[in-house]
């Protein structure tokens, strides 16, 4: 049977760029020789791409560790055609697996960009993908959908004035939570307890993205759980839910990434009605931004029911991500998963 070629996308210029880095590392690691040719594709904080051996981040030792504090103006960084190797087309490469979080991997410019260059790709569509990215335009959907999230306001930075967020305050309650609109891996996100804490957690956010939104905080369980889509299209298989028991305040980057910050139990300690309905909260989040391949769908179990926070397409697949501990955890080896993934 003959290989297929498969290119492995990691890296970018993003703030989850060290992530992006260990998740293209653990997905070509897991990669089946027999079954694929496999050539890395590192996009460096420039755009520029590199492809094979040459790839930098391929001789550095895994370690995952504070964001990157180096932020290009990554709406600025799109691929061109003189960043691109010319051996990065459609003859040269059967499907190319997406391990990019954040802006520019994450957010749809990379799924046009190979749309146009006629490679087929893992993951969602570029609609899909901007519309997750976007917590302001998700809610949106979510709202219009029936699917419960917590109660918000946006508010553009240019807008922000201390009387505005006075009445943000007053309406939604403190302690609330303060997001960036573009961001992830929890970067752009605090819980703010009172009003000095609430100019701080502005001004931070208003670094990442001209958007912001201003959500209720809801006291409960922190869930994630992850569909992943049938090649032959039927049924898509909905993993186990995972509680997410994080040593801080909420699960943060530091909660995510650093060893022993955070206690993850999967199957979650739920009753089954719960993780029945933590199911199809995912299912419906998940359709309801039009996701394709695979998505993880964070929410929180409130005393009053289920809230989606936030839909991630390309969900981290480092060794000490959720979606890889989710898929062992009903015997589905990584790569298995990944199979499953390029057949889509």
């Amino acid at each position: 049977m003959k290989k297929l070629k498969v290119a492995v996308l990691f890296g970018g210029p993003s703030t989850e760029r060290v992530v992006s880095i260990e998740s293209g590392k653990n997905v070509i690691k897991n990669l089946d020789p027999d079954r694929y040719d496999v050539i890395p594709v590192e996009i460096d904080r420039t755009g520029r791409w590199w492809m094979g051996e040459v790839c930098p981040s391929l001789t550095e030792a895994s370690h995952i560790h504070e964001p990157e504090t180096h932020r290009p103006a990554t709406g600025q960084v799109r691929p061109r055609a003189d960043l691109v190797p010319r051996e990065f087309n459609g003859e040269a490469i059967d499907v190319a697996i997406i391990a990019m979080h954040g802006a520019y991997g994450e957010d749809g410019r990379l799924q046009g960009f190979l749309e146009m260059l006629g490679i087929r790709y893992t993951g969602s569509n570029v609609a899909a993908s901007a519309l997750a990215m976007s917590k302001l335009r998700s809610k949106e959907v979510f709202v219009a959908r029936g699917i419960p999230t917590p109660r918000y306001l946006p508010l553009h930075c240019a807008d922000v004035t201390p009387k505005r967020l006075d009445e943000i305050a007053a309406d939604l309650g403190l302690p609330l939570v303060v997001k960036s609109d573009l961001s992830g891996s929890s970067i752009g996100v605090f819980i703010v307890h009172d009003r000095p804490e609430l100019t701080r957690a502005v001004e931070g956010c208003c670094e990442l993205s001209p958007w912001l939104v201003f959500e209720e905080y809801c006291r409960g369980t922190e869930l994630t759980c992850a569909v992943l889509a049938e090649p032959h299209g039927g049924e898509p298989l909905i993993l186990p839910p995972t509680e997410i028991v994080p040593a801080r305040e909420f699960f943060d980057y530091e909660s995510k990434y650093l060893s022993g910050a955070t206690q993850e139990i999967t199957p979650a300690r739920l009753s089954e009605s719960d993780t029945r309905r933590a199911q199809a909260t995912a299912l419906a989040a998940h359709r309801a931004l039009g996701c394709r391949g695979i998505s993880r769908t964070d929410m929180v179990l409130c005393p009053d029911g289920i809230r989606v926070l936030e839909v991630n397409t390309i969900p981290g697949m480092s060794p000490m991500s959720l979606v890889p501990r989710a898929a062992a955890a009903v015997g589905m080896p990584f790569g298995e998963l990944l199979d499953r993934l390029i057949a889509l």
